[in-house]
């Protein structure tokens, strides 16, 4: 009777073993890859997202992603999240998670640019004064121009060198400097968002920063690159290979800085596909935001595309991505 009852037991253990191990797993394939949003993996607003914006934008001159379409089949592009539109005809190429929140680094320059042209009356004679709090970013790994508080930089050029350069001591600035904080410019741009059709984005600072507050999806940037665009410098600020900024420091001084754009297609480090030129974008790099890039092109058709590439996992794997994306121009 006992060895009867050890074997009922052994079995009752390896059936209990092979329940555990098998049937109740419900690990996300994703998750094997180690670099997509984990807070914001598991977001189930994907479906509102993606309703809204057909209801919201459905005759606007946007392209519309409505929602009997689907993820464009390839393996080509790793990074969890990619979009390219067509933007002389409203026509979406490549789609991968477009609605699914993610975090957007200094994509957010973009936003932080789009509110200064929206909001500033004349911001080539406007003059910033480099505050305490943007001249004390300490945040490890944060890429900073060095200005200290009291330097006097006139708007425009502050924008061109937080999009070339990326500093985020000159984003600070900008937002500071437009509403008075950058508390009241983040809820002022994330309206302004809003009102285009980027519903589903909330924005805290200038910069980009992380903040677990702060996100986007790709379809909003690419709809906020949009309409940044519209503006007819916009190409210049956002698309120049290097920026020499000449500002005054408290003291009276004249100071002369060289900033390299981030952008490895706009330097010459990376090329684009053969027909492809890259006009303008923007970078963007955190620890939980992976590695991310906006652009816009031109094809061997002479009309422009947008394409977004969001938490890749490495510098490399970015540009592999987004050249693989732009191939589709073709």
């Amino acid at each position: 009777m006992k060895k009867i009852t050890n074997k009922f037991l052994l079995c009752i253990i390896l059936i209990g073993i092979s329940f555990f191990s098998v049937g109740c797993s419900n690990e996300d394939p994703m998750a094997e890859e180690g670099y997509v949003n984990s807070e914001l993996k598991a977001d189930n607003l994907y479906e509102e997202a993606q309703k809204l914006a057909e209801e919201t934008l459905l005759g606007n001159s946007t392209c519309v992603i409505t929602r009997d379409m689907s993820n464009t089949e390839d393996t080509v592009i790793k990074a969890p999240v990619a979009l390219l539109i067509n933007r002389t005809d409203n026509i979406c190429m490549y789609m991968k998670n477009p609605f699914k929140k993610m975090y957007p680094a200094s994509l957010t320059k973009v936003v932080t640019a789009l509110g200064a042209y929206n909001l500033s009356k004349d911001m080539k004679n406007e003059t910033v004064t480099v505050s305490k709090q943007a001249a004390s970013i300490t945040e490890s790994g944060a890429k900073l121009c060095g200005f200290k508080e009291g330097d006097q930089i006139k708007l425009y050029d502050l924008i061109v060198t937080m999009l070339v350069y990326s500093g985020n001591d000159a984003a600070m600035s900008v937002a500071e400097h437009i509403l008075g904080s950058e508390n009241d410019f983040c809820k002022k741009v994330t309206d302004i968002s809003k009102t285009i059709g980027a519903t589903q984005s909330n924005f805290v600072n200038g910069h980009g920063l992380h903040n677990d507050n702060h996100y986007t999806t790709a379809y909003d940037m690419y709809l906020i690159f949009d309409r940044f665009l519209e503006y007819k410098d916009s190409y210049t600020v956002a698309g120049e290979d290097e920026f020499v900024l000449e500002y005054t420091s408290k003291d009276g001084t004249a100071n002369k800085k060289t900033f390299d754009a981030t952008n490895k297609y706009l330097i010459g480090s990376v090329k684009a596909p053969d027909g492809v030129t890259v006009l303008a974008g923007k970078t963007g790099t955190t620890n939980k935001a992976g590695n991310c890039l906006i652009l816009v092109s031109k094809g061997p058709d002479d009309k422009e595309y947008i394409s977004v590439v969001l938490n890749a996992p490495s510098s490399t794997q970015l540009y592999q991505d987004m050249t693989n994306l732009l191939s589709y121009i073709k």
